[in-house]
C-alpha cells in the first residue's frame, strides 16, 4: 500500500513538474531515482547481482548506465539519426525542394474544398520524409498555407488541415513505429507496410474527406472566406516561403531512406539485409556528393554537413533524454508499486 502511494506521489509530482515547465527528463530522472531509493529501503535491489558495483549508492546510477547502454545503440541511435538527415536536408535545402514539388500540382484546383482534402493527402506524403512534427508544421505553415490562402481557402480552414496534418506519426523512420516493431518483434518496413499502412490509408482517406464538409461547414456558418487582400499577399509569402529551395532533383534526396529500406527489407529484396541507420548513412553520402556537385564549393558543403550532427545532438537533448529517463522513472513506478 506503501508503494501504490508513493508511486501516486511521484506522478503527481511529475505532472506537477511539467505544468511548470520544468524540463521533464531530468523530473523523471530525479524522481525515478527517489523512488528506486524507496524500493530499495524495502529490500528491492537497484540492479541485479551480476550488474552490481557493490557499493549500494552507485547501484542506482548504475541502474540508469544500463538503460542508457540498451537504448542508445538501438531505438536511441535510429532516432538521433533520423533528426540528423532531416536537418541536413533542410539546411541543403531538399526539404523545401520536396514541398516546392508536392505544391505545383495543388494550384491548378480551383475548388477551395477539394484542394484542402487533398493538402491533407499531400502533407501525409511529405510527413513520411520530414519525420520532425514541428519541422513539418513551420515548413507547411510557411509553404503551403499561404497557398491555400492565395487560392481562396479561409485562414482558419487553413490552419486546420496543417494542424491535422501532423498528427498521424507513420514510417519506418518514425520513432513510435520503431518502438512498436520491436515490441511486436516484426521488421519495421514490414510492420509499416503491414501493420500502419491499411489503418493509415483508411484514416487519411476519412480525414480528408472530413476537411472537405467540416471546413466547408464551419465556413459558411461563420462567413470566414478569404478576401482578396488575403489572396495577393498569400501569393507573395508562397515564393518568399519556399525561397532557398535546391533544384528540383533535390526532392528525391529526403526519399532515399525509405526507398532504400523498402528496397532492402524482406518484403522486396531479402539477399541484401539493411538497417535504417545504414540507410540513412547512405543516402546522407549520396546527398553529399550531389550537393558537392551541384554547387561545386566543397567547403562550403562540408560546413553545411555538420548539420547532421546538430541534429542529432538536438534531438538526445529531447526525445532521446525523455525516452531513457522516462522508462526509467515507469520500471521504478512498478518497483516502487
Amino acid at each position: 500500500m506503501v508503494g501504490v502511494l508513493l508511486t501516486l506521489v511521484a506522478i503527481g509530482l511529475v505532472s506537477y513538474f511539467v505544468i511548470k515547465n520544468y524540463y521533464p527528463p531530468i523530473i523523471l530522472l530525479l524522481l525515478g531515482l527517489l523512488l528506486l531509493f524507496c524500493a530499495y529501503l524495502e529490500g528491492v535491489p537497484a540492479v541485479a547481482p551480476k550488474a552490481s558495483t557493490n557499493f549500494f549508492a552507485f547501484d542506482f546510477a548504475q541502474a540508469f548506465t544500463n538503460l542508457l547502454k540498451g537504448r542508445l545503440p538501438g531505438l536511441g541511435l535510429n532516432i538521433m539519426a533520423i533528426a540528423g538527415f532531416a536537418v541536413y536536408m533542410d539546411r541543403i535545402g531538399a526539404s523545401k525542394a520536396l514541398v516546392k514539388l508536392c505544391v505545383k500540382p495543388l494550384k491548378a484546383i480551383r475548388s477551395p474544398y477539394v484542394l484542402l482534402a487533398l493538402t491533407y493527402v499531400v502533407g501525409q506524403f511529405i510527413a513520411l520524409f520530414v519525420n520532425s512534427a514541428v519541422g513539418l508544421g513551420l515548413l507547411l505553415m510557411a509553404s503551403i498555407y499561404p497557398l491555400l490562402v492565395a487560392l481562396g481557402v479561409s485562414r482558419t480552414s487553413a490552419a486546420a488541415v496543417i494542424a491535422t496534418t501532423c498528427c498521424l506519426d507513420l514510417g519506418p523512420s518514425s520513432s513510435n513505429a520503431m518502438r512498436a516493431a520491436d515490441l511486436c518483434n516484426m521488421d519495421v518496413v514490414t510492420y509499416f507496410v503491414q501493420g500502419q499502412g491499411p489503418v493509415a490509408l483508411c484514416t487519411i482517406a476519412s480525414v480528408a474527406i472530413g476537411h472537405f464538409f467540416v471546413q466547408r461547414w464551419f465556413d459558411k456558418k461563420e462567413g470566414a472566406l478569404a478576401n482578396k487582400e488575403d489572396t495577393k499577399e498569400s501569393a507573395l509569402d508562397v515564393d518568399k516561403a519556399l525561397e532557398g529551395a535546391g533544384p528540383a532533383y533535390y526532392a528525391i534526396l529526403p526519399m532515399l531512406p525509405l526507398g532504400l529500406l523498402i528496397g532492402f527489407s524482406p518484403l522486396v529484396y531479402k539477399a541484401i539485409k539493411l538497417n535504417l541507420v545504414t540507410a540513412i548513412i547512405v543516402s546522407l553520402i549520396i546527398a553529399l556528393v550531389v550537393d558537392i556537385a551541384t554547387r561545386r564549393d566543397f567547403k562550403q558543403c562540408c560546413k553545411d554537413s555538420q548539420a547532421i550532427f546538430e541534429g542529432m545532438g538536438k534531438v538526445f537533448t529531447s526525445t532521446v533524454s525523455l525516452i531513457v529517463c522516462a522508462e526509467m522513472f515507469g520500471n521504478l513506478c512498478t518497483k516502487g508499486g
